[in-house]
């Protein structure tokens, strides 16, 4: 889930773009290039990570593009890059259709409808707390999660999970090894990921952190535990 924080910072400058010729009821959608000022997020609930979702293992990123219109509200809002989940494609949806945004304005201070992306990440390596979901993130879960991404997903395809715990097994090989290791290690720790599945899933009660190794103890250091 992405909370109301995040989706403030989110639904900057950095994230607008224009997603084709819609129109709103009260006005055709400005070029962002006319836009002073751009939308800012000011309530509505948080996309809901659906039970049945998550306990299939269905997981990842969803992007919602639409137009903001002069009303603050999210018109002609479509799936423009899904998680391949139709739940989290349609919590995503029912969250954005149901925020509340102060508009645009052009120079002259008149509010104006923006084209906009607006993005949400379910996973369950990440929820809010100290630490996140990685320290209470279980084997189980973790199996489910990865089962269904690889039936899912090409293999070169990867996750912000996934990417996050490679990055650190580069940033902790960068200090000792060179760069054709570096290489190598980045294509041996899709096997090492995978093995981890496969250990998770003979000890589904077991924490994710206690059954990666060696990165499970430097992990659960980073993430504050």
């Amino acid at each position: 889930m992405i909370g109301r924080r995040a989706l403030r910072r989110l639904i900057g400058p950095v994230l607008m773009a224009a997603v084709g010729a819609h129109a709103v009821a009260q006005d055709a959608a400005a070029p962002p290039s006319k836009a002073a000022t751009h939308p800012k997020f000011v309530s509505g609930p948080e996309a809901e990570f659906p039970d049945a979702a998550r306990a299939a293992g269905e997981f990842g990123k969803v992007v919602i593009s639409g137009i903001i219109g002069v009303d603050g509200k999210l018109h002609d809002a479509t799936v423009a890059v899904s998680s391949r989940s139709a739940l989290l494609d349609a919590a995503a949806l029912t969250a954005a259709n149901a925020a509340v945004f102060e508009p645009a304005h052009d120079a002259q201070g008149a509010a104006i409808a923006l084209p906009v992306q607006v993005p949400y990440d379910f996973s369950n390596a990440k929820s809010p707390g100290k630490g996140g979901g990685a320290l209470r993130y279980k084997c189980d879960q973790f199996v489910r999660d990865y089962d269904w991404w690889y039936k899912t997903w090409p293999a070169d395809k990867h996750d912000d999970f996934y990417s996050m715990v490679l990055g650190y097994d580069l940033a902790v090989s960068a200090l000792r090894i060179n760069s054709d290791a570096l290489a190598e290690t980045a294509k041996s720790f899709d096997r090492h990921w995978r093995a981890t599945v496969e250990a998770c899933r003979k000890n589904q009660d077991k924490l994710f952190l206690d059954v990666i190794a060696p990165e499970g103890p430097l992990l659960r250091r980073l993430a504050g535990g």
